[in-house]
């Protein structure tokens, strides 16, 4: 009984660990545009860069994977400063800007 008692609480300790690491958003990549949408499409075209709008959602498992990785990768990083604007567009916040776009999942 003792045992499967244990089990439990260490079961729970390990979803308890698991929800709090999945649930929390990875930073924001230091890539992404702080200013709104037609600001980011106006400096690229002002600083004569590629306007990279990124559709993603707070729900989107494979948008928070490449938060964590393929937005900080150094090298990608590099190229994007020198050669683009990238914003972020929540499909959630805006979605005007994703229909506009045809975006739909």
């Amino acid at each position: 009984m003792a045992r499967h008692i244990l089990f439990a609480i260490g079961c729970i300790a390990a979803l308890i660990l698991l929800l709090a690491f999945f649930g929390q958003a990875p930073p924001t990549p230091p890539v992404f545009a702080e200013a709104g949408y037609e600001e980011a499409r106006q400096a690229a075209d002002d600083e004569d860069r590629l306007f990279v709008a990124y559709f993603t959602a707070s729900w989107c498992g494979p948008c928070r994977q490449m938060q964590a990785t393929t937005w900080v990768d150094p090298e990608l990083v590099t190229w994007l400063e020198q050669h683009t604007v990238v914003l972020p567009v929540d499909v959630d916040e805006h979605p005007d800007i994703a229909q506009a776009h045809g975006v739909q999942a």
